[in-house]
């Protein structure tokens, strides 16, 4: 079986590769812009910690899988109010734990 690399996609084909065959980082092809400074320090460092863990700290992810109307009808909430997601959702979370505690 062989593990040669096969064709370059066609948005690599000018980009010098790696030997495991991926694009050499930092390498732009012709009329690509290099992200804007917030977007590399994201892709750099990630999103900023949440909670009492400070800058370096880890905030695990929670993957949720939802029917399309209910994400729909969070997206429209969550916009209205001018949040993410993200933030209704950890918001709910929050809610259903402090409704729900053992006393």
């Amino acid at each position: 079986m062989s593990t040669a690399p096969g064709p370059r996609p066609p948005q690599y084909a000018s980009r010098q590769l790696s030997p495991e065959g991926e694009p050499v980082p930092g390498q732009l092809l012709a009329g690509e812009a290099r992200p804007s400074a917030p977007v590399a320090a994201r892709a750099a460092g990630g999103r900023p910690s949440l909670g009492a863990s400070g800058p370096g700290g880890v905030s695990p992810l929670l993957g949720v899988r939802l029917p399309p109307a209910l994400r729909e009808e969070a997206r429209a909430v969550a916009a209205r109010q001018g949040r993410s997601l993200s933030a209704l959702a950890r918001e709910a979370i929050e809610d259903y734990l402090r409704a729900h505690r053992a006393p």
